[in-house]
């Protein structure tokens, strides 16, 4: 007999549920769940979406097991927001609720389906037509955190708008990069190009345009360590656990995580080619992409050798006919040059804090 220390009761062998469920605070949370089904069959309905909890709280309040509740004291309004509850509706019937999500857990399917189901008519709130968001991802005291990030800026852009910003070429590529991150489960994209011409844009894009497919996490370039940390693999299998939306990386200016090996690097490099194509990445469902300034002899070669990469795209300024074409559908005003960047003709001629010019060195006459 072993002592399961997380329970504190005797358990013959490990339930075979515990190996989804990550070794976490949420765990812990679902402790009485797990407690009572321990030597008993059980079955979960799970569903995405937000349910109305003040209704829920005030229909079953004499059946609230454990709740969770985050306060903001920094907004001028205080916030305050349920984040997880636990209900025990009878025996053997018990309801936990996320911020996105509902599980049902029962000794018998059906009835866990019928819960699930007049919960959802009773409680379902009406879908919001929220702006595109993604997940800032950090470390604390408790592990892997995530902070939802709402896009403010332009993100979705039509065909005609991809080809008047990357090129006509562009249209045909985005395409089939979209239907192979929607037919993958792993895998990397690589972005390269100079600063200015749009990699971040197209990301707002990827992270619109997969919305319904996939959950976007960003991890800083000040915390591309924890990448190679021992908390992610849970992380990711929590993610797995809670949605069936396919996990998807964003890291910009990766080039320390893809560039060559030099002794300085090797772990991070390594676990990012696991994540991407190794079993590592099998099971933990991620598909990264990546965006470098760097030209392609400075990557690691295993990065670039051929069948690694989901998708590859050089993002190159636009011509003076491009540019000047994408300047009228805008009513900007172009100026000098012969080639050009996004940025040099959304902002460079009408900014309104110019460089200044290299200081001279000694005194003025």
């Amino acid at each position: 007999m072993l002592l399961n220390p997380e329970l504190s009761i005797p358990v013959e062998t490990a339930p075979p549920y515990f190996d989804n469920l990550p070794d976490d605070e949420r765990t812990y949370f679902l402790t009485p769940v797990l407690r009572h089904f321990h030597k008993q069959p059980f079955h979960v309905q799970i569903a995405v979406g937000s349910l109305d909890k003040t209704a829920i709280l005030k229909a079953y309040e004499a059946q609230l097991l454990r709740s969770q509740c985050h306060h903001n004291w920094e907004t001028e309004k205080p916030l305050v927001k349920q984040t997880q509850l636990l209900f025990r509706l009878s025996e053997d019937v018990f309801v936990h609720l996320e911020e996105d999500g509902t599980w049902v857990y029962a000794a018998c399917p059906d009835v866990a389906a019928k819960v699930l189901t007049e919960w959802k008519a009773r409680f379902l709130l009406p879908a919001k037509a929220d702006a595109p968001t993604y997940y800032l991802l950090g470390t604390g005291s408790d592990g892997v955190q995530r902070q939802p990030v709402s896009m403010t800026r332009a993100y979705l852009h039509s065909p005609d708008d991809l080809a008047l910003h990357y090129g006509n070429d562009f249209v045909l590529w985005e395409a089939e990069l979209i239907q192979r991150l929607q037919s993958q489960t792993n895998g990397l994209v690589v972005l390269r190009g100079d600063p200015g011409v749009g990699k971040s844009s197209f990301l707002r894009h990827l992270i619109a345009r997969l919305a319904k497919t996939h959950r976007a996490f960003l991890v800083p370039t000040s915390h591309f360590g924890m990448l190679s940390g021992p908390a992610m693999p849970s992380f990711w299998a929590g993610q797995n656990y809670r949605s069936k939306l396919q996990n998807l990386l964003i890291l910009e200016d990766a080039e320390a995580l893809l560039g060559r090996r030099d002794g300085s690097n090797d772990a991070q490099v390594s676990n990012l080619l696991n994540l991407s194509d190794g079993l590592l990445g099998d099971c933990m469902r991620v598909q990264i992409i990546a965006t470098v300034n760097a030209s392609l002899d400075r990557l690691d070669p295993a990065i670039t050798r051929r069948g690694r990469l989901t998708g590859y795209r050089q993002f190159r300024r636009l011509t003076r006919c491009e540019a000047q074409r994408l300047a009228t559908a805008k009513h900007l005003t172009l100026g000098d040059g012969h080639e050009f960047t996004l940025a040099d003709i959304y902002r460079g001629a009408d900014s309104a804090d110019p460089v200044p010019a290299e200081p001279t060195m000694g005194f003025r006459r």
